[in-house]
């Protein structure tokens, strides 16, 4: 999300709650069927992206700094020193994805995309859960003075025909594949390329949340491997 939102030009927003908070890692000890961390390079905390790493061990939490706000807080607290953390291995689906992405990179036009995408609902569920998703648009607030208004940001998708409205009511993406397709190359290819990392965690909550059973992991599959 840092290099989502604070690449210049910064989001003063996003900075201000971010400079005032403390963000905490509670380490999985087990995954689910839905989960695929593993294969994204996330099961251990990317380096910036939390203050403090909690893993449970048997009969206590192991605590470990990972920035300087987080040293301050352990600081303060009298903890007794331990061994380094065991952590748990295994907890999630470990598919070989940087591989798969690099096919995904030519796959663009997969006649399997128009089959896949025609299991969505649109309904945007998947990017309402999503971690790493921030599309929003913005709204003019209208009083019953006609001097004063608000202007705010509201949650919006991708996935919705409407984001992809510019000006002169011309439509970016107007066929439903488009928008399916867009939402994986944006996670898996175009952030990736950008800024090193995936835009997706591998949680699984999209595949969870999705009344389709729509799972990105096995799209790329059957996208680069038919």
């Amino acid at each position: 999300m840092d290099l989502l939102l604070l690449e210049g030009p910064a989001d003063p927003y996003y900075r201000h709650r971010r400079d005032n908070c403390l963000i905490a890692v509670l380490d999985c000890v087990r995954g689910d069927k839905y989960c695929f961390c593993e294969g994204m390079g996330a099961r251990l905390p990317w380096k910036g992206s939390c203050d403090l790493w909690i893993v449970p061990q048997r009969s206590y939490f192991a605590i470990a700094p990972t920035s300087d706000k987080g040293r301050s807080v352990l600081e303060r607290l009298s903890l007794e020193r331990t061994d380094p953390p065991r952590l748990a291995h295994g907890i999630s689906r470990n598919e070989p994805l940087e591989r798969l992405v690099d096919i995904l990179k030519d796959s663009y036009e997969a006649v399997q995309w128009k089959g896949l995408s025609s299991r969505c609902l649109l309904c945007g569920g998947c990017t309402a859960v999503c971690p790493t998703c921030i599309c929003f648009d913005i709204l003019d607030e209208i009083s019953s003075n006609p001097f004063e208004g608000d202007r705010i940001r509201v949650w919006d998708s991708c996935i919705f025909r409407s984001f992809t409205v510019v000006a002169g009511g011309h439509v970016m993406r107007k066929e439903p594949v488009d928008r399916f397709k867009h939402r994986f190359y944006h996670k898996l290819v175009f952030i990736k390329e950008r800024y090193g990392v995936y835009g997706c965690t591998g949680c699984g909550r999209c595949a969870q949340q999705c009344p389709s059973h729509i799972d990105p992991l096995e799209v790329v599959r059957e996208v680069v491997c038919a």
